[in-house]
């Protein structure tokens, strides 16, 4: 064991000390009894640098950390108004866009006429079509769906979405709004206002996918409402 000389001195003096004003101990007893000491103070050391690291560690952990969030979905906390919150995105082996997969677009349909995707990330929102809070980063689809089926309209009727839209900056984004027929993405307007009521106009014995994308830089918070005429 390596020993300091100086904790040597603090302990021995401390010993002779305390046996100035006791029975008289022997070079023996107090060389045992320093190093006694000497081992018991490195031990507490040593736990006290490990208590410190793991709390420094801990700190550490705490001011690295980042919520991860999906580029999409339903708002469910408050992390989707940090603007520091990170995204979970899913790497192409082909190229630097992002992969996208869904069952309600036709593979024809996943990129425009130039060949460009037609969003970085496709997300399926399941809902009851009756009222959802969404979040959408840039360049995110979400395709709502109620278990798989959408708006199926047994007369000619009209669909309408009613929005309130915001940026997490409190700024009105830029929304695309739309719906799929048939396995293509038809899209209505463009809109970038804070409030919006769409209407789709529905025939007899189609099924309609409402669709929300973002076309605007920042993520967006959706507020909508679903009515049926």
């Amino acid at each position: 064991m390596k020993v300091r000389i100086s904790d040597m001195l603090d302990c021995s003096a401390e010993i002779l000390t305390q046996e100035q004003e006791s029975e008289e101990c022997s070079p023996d007893e107090i060389v045992k009894i320093v190093f006694e000491r000497l081992e018991i103070k490195r031990r507490r050391n040593r736990k006290r640098y490990i208590e410190t690291g793991l709390i420094a560690c801990a700190l550490c952990g705490c001011v690295g950390a980042k919520v991860i969030l999906n580029p999409g979905g339903r708002v469910t906390d408050q992390s989707v108004f940090q603007s520091e919150a990170g995204v979970i995105e899913e790497e192409s082996s082909e190229d630097s866009q992002t992969s996208i997969k869904t069952d309600f677009i036709d593979d024809q349909y996943l990129c425009d006429e130039q060949g460009n995707q037609i969003a970085k990330h496709i997300l399926e929102i399941d809902t009851n079509y009756q009222a959802d809070k969404l979040y959408l980063d840039n360049g995110t689809m979400l395709i709502l769906n109620n278990k798989d089926d959408g708006i199926k309209t047994n007369v000619s009727s009209d669909i309408t979405l009613i929005i309130e839209q915001e940026n997490t900056n409190g700024d009105p984004g830029t929304v695309e709004i739309g719906y799929l027929l048939d396995g293509r993405p038809y899209c209505i307007e463009k809109n970038n206002n804070y409030e919006k009521a769409v209407t789709i106009k529905g025939k007899e014995g189609k099924i309609y996918y409402p669709y929300l994308k973002n076309i605007s830089s920042d993520r967006v918070i959706i507020d909508i409402k679903y009515e049926r005429e």
